[in-house]
């Protein structure tokens, strides 16, 4: 779902 893509992105722009 959209969340979870979300959450995927977020994720990896955060880990950089």
């Amino acid at each position: 779902v959209l969340c979870n893509l979300v959450l995927h992105l977020v994720i990896m722009n955060f880990l950089g």
